[in-house]
């Protein structure tokens, strides 16, 4: 509690609050307290008294969930690129829901740090696994389309978990309602397949043929076997040298110059995507009275900037968008500093602006991670960068606890970094309609040739291809100056393949 009367905290003037709360002290409570049940029944802090000189708790256990989601986010990136994502997503589901039921029945505030953390280890991961096992099979056409719908997906999850929240409105009910549904999901172990540019890479030829007989029968169409025979043939001195059972590490993504400078430019845009995300979405309820409208409006909020991301990816790309999103929401976060604390509904609204538009930029940005990254590292590049945004975003339980001082605080301090991000995407190639890189090779040449004018650019150009040797030594394959497609403007009989990987699965899309 505040070294202070409540006779006296009333007596200060409503503008000078806040700046008179920040310099009081905290003590612990001298004639008890009463908690608010209007909302919950029972809550972490009412069952254990996280109050007065324990209020701090609470954020001290949301940072154990994303010091796990740092910790937890490269072990299954490593598992993925090694042993594949779909052992690496089933395992990981499999550790999540352990977590989640020994949650439930925490007996003390440290078993339920450690349980938070073990479930805070498996939730990037629980994403991002089945969307790059997605993103690798399907066609550049379609990553957009796919995109809009995981997230529109995860939107309806949340809205959901808001429901079961307010009708059980209690913490033990609620964890185990949230975490036992996951059950199901080990149901589509047998049709969920595995990654085909993952198994080309451990040159797995039967399963990937297997896989391609099952798109062909899915579509109705066929597949010959002769197919893939004439493609390893073509391109053998390539899969010789390429694929390899060779074991990549994170050093990869870092070991020449244009494939570390975008791994550094992702992390730090998706460090600002996150902690500013999660900020939001944790801080909300705390921008208007009611906990459950405030967090039910953030997550719809979310919806039209997905369908924004559907419009717009493939005709302005992603580059503009991503940076035209982060600096327009964190100007409006900005904004806030100019609102009084007295102005909730004000305050709320600026604060939904800002996160509607970092749900897009959060899109933008997972479509980057997926079309940058060459699929020999594609796991570990998106797990390298979730590993330093949850780093990061262990302090923005922090940066809301300021809120306590003063409600704008930690909104102001999200917009800052928001529009650094957004200055920061400016650096990042375009990948409109670009085939996704398969080798180091790829993913160094991809954006090698981005020239200052390109940075500064303000209308969008589709990218140019990655030069690896074969597209360099044919002759019939060229690319106009600036933009446009490298199968459009290669000559109708040279082909646009960059490797035996890519080769193969555009058998998939013909199928």
């Amino acid at each position: 509690m505040y070294n202070a009367t409540e006779e006296l905290i009333l007596s200060v003037p409503k503008n000078h609050t806040d700046w008179y709360l920040a310099n009081l002290s905290i003590v612990p409570c001298q004639k008890g307290y009463e908690f608010d049940r209007s909302f919950f029944r029972e809550s972490v802090v009412t069952e254990w008294k996280l109050v007065c000189d324990k209020q701090y708790y609470p954020t001290l256990a949301l940072i154990m969930l994303m010091m796990g989601a740092a910790l937890g986010t490269p072990a299954f990136g490593w598992i993925a690129d090694r042993h594949g994502r779909k052992n690496a997503y089933f395992i990981c589901i499999c550790v999540q829901l352990c977590g989640g039921i020994a949650t439930a029945f925490s007996h003390n505030f440290i078993m339920f740090c450690v349980c938070r953390f073990i479930v805070g280890a498996t939730y990037p991961a629980a994403w991002s696994l089945p969307f790059t096992v997605a993103m690798e099979i399907i066609t550049p056409k379609y990553r957009a389309a796919f995109a809009t719908a995981a997230s529109i997906s995860y939107n309806l999850g949340a809205l959901i978990v808001v429901g079961i929240a307010y009708w059980i409105q209690n913490w033990r009910e609620l964890a185990l309602a949230t975490c036992v549904p996951l059950c199901y999901v080990f149901v589509f172990w047998c049709f969920m397949p595995e990654s085909p540019r993952w198994l080309l890479t451990r040159r797995r030829i039967p399963e990937v043929q297997s896989f391609l007989y099952k798109v062909a029968r899915c579509n109705s169409t066929r597949f010959e076997p002769q197919q893939m025979e004439k493609i390893l043939k073509e391109h053998d001195k390539d899969w010789d040298n390429i694929t390899k059972t060779k074991n990549y590490s994170y050093l990869d993504l870092i070991r020449s110059p244009n494939l570390r400078k975008k791994t550094f430019l992702l992390a730090f845009i998706n460090c600002a995507n996150l902690s500013v995300y999660l900020g939001l979405s944790y801080y909300s309820p705390s921008l208007g009275t009611n906990p459950f409208l405030s967090y039910t409006l953030s997550v719809l909020v979310e919806i039209p900037a997905y369908l924004f991301v559907f419009l717009v990816a493939d005709r302005l790309g992603r580059r503009l968008p991503t940076v035209g999103c982060l600096l327009v929401g964190g100007g409006a976060l900005l904004a806030t500093a100019l609102v009084s604390s007295d102005h909730s509904s004000t305050l709320l609204t600026l604060g939904l602006i800002g996160k509607l538009c970092i749900s897009a930029s959060f899109t933008f940005g997972e479509i980057y991670e997926q079309e940058l990254f060459p699929t020999v590292v594609r796991s570990q590049g998106a797990s390298l960068t979730q590993y330093v945004s949850n780093a990061v975003a262990c302090v923005f339980p922090v940066v809301n606890y300021l809120g306590e001082a003063y409600i704008a605080y930690p909104v102001i301090i999200f917009g800052a970094f928001s529009v650094i991000a957004g200055i920061s995407a400016l650096f990042l190639p375009e990948t409109l309609g670009a085939d996704l890189p398969q080798t180091l090779l790829d993913g160094e040449n991809f954006g090698r040739d981005m020239t200052w004018k390109d940075v500064f650019q303000v209308c969008p150009a589709c990218p140019t291809k990655a030069r690896t040797p074969e597209v360099l030594n044919n002759k019939r394959c060229f690319l106009s100056g600036g933009g446009g497609r490298a199968a459009d403007n290669a000559l109708p009989d040279a082909p646009v393949v960059t490797g035996a990987q890519t080769s193969l699965l555009t058998e998939t899309g013909n199928l």
